[in-house]
């Protein structure tokens, strides 16, 4: 078959290939493709159209700079502008943390504690998202909460001017009524009292890219949404200490971390919350903790 009346699947079998090469996921080629089509990646499966004439040429090179771009360490969502998280579809790029399968968990965490308050109060709850990067925590609590009839005042607090962009752009894409706070977290919304504070902060430790053990992808992303200090729990500790002061009596913190550091986290938060405990995620890695403010 001549290049000019290439299908698509071998177009993506070619493309697939050179990522296997440097051991990335081949899904990736398939969401690349999808995007430049402008179509999803289950429709590139559903009706494998043949591409002719200039525009298959168009595409193969389209689809090669972008595969390129993905093997020097720029992450797909990235490249097509968006990730998924739950049942969202967030617009991401340079300057904002891309959401991750794992802080799906702490939102389910999260609107489990909200119902159960709910069968106590038919009140509006007041929920603080600390570093709400993206908005996915924010947007996702207040999206799903409606399934319940929960009341919800929802605040994303978030510094980062690179990260705002895309947070607000989120918020208007699902309608939804998130006050945006940019902020850091050790000064945010002083005087303000919540009865809900869920939180990812950064908590990787700042060592890890000197060390190599980071991934290539990761160096793409916001440094600051990352590195948690030289331990990592340096920032989720300040954001505890944030939870602390913004709580109400009663209030609950949810909290994203590394799996080593669940131990050090539970312990600190005993200093000023009851009710501590922590969850795992699917991979049954040590990932959430939560407590009650005393």
């Amino acid at each position: 078959m001549s290049e000019g009346t290439l299908s698509l699947r071998e177009i993506l079998t070619s493309a697939k290939e050179k990522l296997r090469q440097h051991q990335i996921n081949e899904v990736d080629a398939e969401l690349l493709l999808a995007h430049l089509l402008g179509i999803t990646r289950m429709q590139l499966h559903s009706t494998v159209p043949m591409v002719n004439g200039e525009a298959v040429n168009e595409l193969v090179v389209d689809l090669d700079a972008l595969i390129a771009r993905r093997i020097s360490g720029t992450p797909t969502q990235y490249l097509i502008g968006e990730a998924p998280f739950r049942h969202l579809i967030l617009d991401v790029g340079p300057g904002v943390l891309i959401p991750r399968p794992e802080t799906e968990g702490l939102v389910s965490l999260a609107l489990d504690r909200i119902r159960a308050r709910m069968k106590d109060t038919k009140e509006r709850l007041s929920v603080v998202d600390l570093g709400s990067g993206s908005g996915c925590i924010a947007i996702a609590l207040a999206t799903e909460s409606r399934d319940f009839g929960a009341l919800l005042s929802v605040i994303a607090v978030e510094p980062s001017e690179q990260a705002h962009p895309y947070l607000e752009r989120n918020i208007a894409k699902y309608e939804v009524d998130v006050r945006v706070v940019k902020e850091r977290a050790e000064v945010a919304l002083n005087g303000v009292k919540s009865d809900v504070v869920v939180a990812n902060p950064p908590y990787i430790r700042d060592n890890f890219a000197i060390s190599g053990e980071l991934p290539r992808e990761l160096s793409e992303e916001p440094a600051m949404a990352l590195f948690g200090g030289a331990s990592g729990t340096q920032l989720p500790k300040l954001f505890i200490d944030a939870a602390a002061r913004i709580l109400k009596s009663g209030g609950e913190l949810l909290m994203e971390h590394e799996e080593s550091q669940r131990d050090e986290l539970i312990e600190y938060l005993s200093q000023e919350f009851v009710q501590v405990g922590s969850g795992d995620d699917l991979n049954g890695k040590h990932r959430y903790i939560f407590a009650t403010r005393i």
